[in-house]
């Protein structure tokens, strides 16, 4: 019986060989723990054809010494196990580096994401929304950015007794304190655009402590837009001014100060764009852009001054208004302008009738 199991013995040796082939195989082991357990398996047979006297048997067959067919079956079997362990090895050894250079191409993949959107929400904080779309992208060095508005809404709102609040002196840390107070004040301003009612507003700058905003800029949908839209473009702009003031009033009781909003408005065609190649400013440009600001400079604390066409508008939404008759401003002449009350302010009788008398020439 022996004899007929060692007849085909080489198929032994085959069948090891499949054996740690089928170990070596499972990718996920670790390749120490594979060979150990390919060196016991094979110790395992060595031990058992030993046992059987397997070795025996086939060298008597082919006139062998039984031990030297043992010394070159063991080492032919451990050559194919070093073999196996030197494979495997080299599999896990790229498996670990591609797995690492999979973590470093996430990791930096992570790090662009992150930087890309840092500098888009820094361009988004100095530049409009669609702006810094349009700059992100396509290419704006070879052209430049500029937008055509026929009707857009544009406020000037400064505070004008900072100037004498603002003294360089010890008291202050050389004006620190004043800038300070400034800046919560403009910061304050800043937050009231988070508010839905208020999308449509847009910042443009701030010059000193002069804030700049304009609603109703919006390219390639302003040929859809109708009256009505454009009529709220200007009440929502309004409403932000007189949110400004509220704001301003209640800072005033919180630091026991006395500043005054000065508010003016005007609609009307202007452009706008993107000027500098290097700290790039969008800005705008046109007609209503002076005259808003004239009627800031001309205007009333704590009032909105519009012009005419602009009174006309916030009339019709139940804003009252006083007329102020005709004011000089520079560079356009004399102009009728009036003074724009929040909704629910008593006027006084005198001057409701001579807005009713201005209105009703208006109409």
């Amino acid at each position: 019986d022996t004899y007929e199991l060692c007849y085909h013995f080489e198929f032994h040796i085959l069948l090891l060989q499949l054996a740690l082939l089928t170990v070596s195989s499972f990718m996920h082991l670790y390749f120490l723990f594979k060979a150990l357990i390919m060196i016991v398996t094979a110790t395992i047979y060595i031990f058992y054809s030993h046992y059987f006297n397997f070795y025996y048997i086939i060298s008597n067959r082919y006139d062998l010494t039984s031990n030297l067919l043992l010394i070159q079956t063991t080492f032919e079997i451990f050559f194919f196990i070093l073999l196996l362990i030197g494979l495997d090895r080299r599999i896990e050894y790229m498996s670990r580096l591609d797995l690492l250079w999979t973590i470093k191409f996430q990791n930096e993949k992570h790090e662009v994401e992150t930087v890309s959107t840092i500098s888009r929400l820094l361009l988004e904080n100095i530049l409009p929304k669609h702006v810094a779309e349009i700059i992100i992208k396509e290419n704006m060095s070879q052209g430049l950015y500029h937008e055509s508005y026929d009707n857009v809404v544009v406020m000037f709102a400064s505070i004008p007794n900072f100037k004498e609040f603002y003294v360089q002196s010890d008291a202050n840390n050389d004006g620190l304190e004043c800038l300070r107070l400034l800046n919560e004040i403009i910061a304050e301003f800043d937050k009231l655009l988070d508010k839905n009612k208020f999308s449509c507003v847009e910042k443009i700058k701030t010059i000193g402590n002069i804030y700049m905003a304009a609603a109703g800029l919006n390219p390639g949908a302003e040929h859809r837009m109708t009256r009505e839209r454009y009529n709220q473009n200007i009440v929502a702009l309004a409403e932000f001014a007189f949110a400004m003031i509220a704001v301003l009033e209640g800072i005033n009781r919180d630091c026991f100060n006395d500043f005054k909003l000065r508010v003016g408005m005007c609609n009307g065609p202007l452009v706008a764009g993107i000027v500098g190649a290097k700290k790039p400013q969008y800005d705008i440009w046109g007609n209503t852009v002076n005259v808003a600001s004239r009627m800031d400079s001309t205007g009333v604390d704590s009032c909105i001054h519009v012009p005419e066409e602009t009174q006309k508008v916030l009339f019709e939404n139940g804003y009252p208004c006083e007329c102020r008759g005709p004011i000089y401003v520079k560079g356009k002449g004399n102009m009728t302008t009036y003074l724009v009350r929040p909704r629910g302010y008593m006027m006084p009788t005198s001057t409701s009738h001579v807005s009713s008398k201005f209105n009703a020439s208006n109409k």
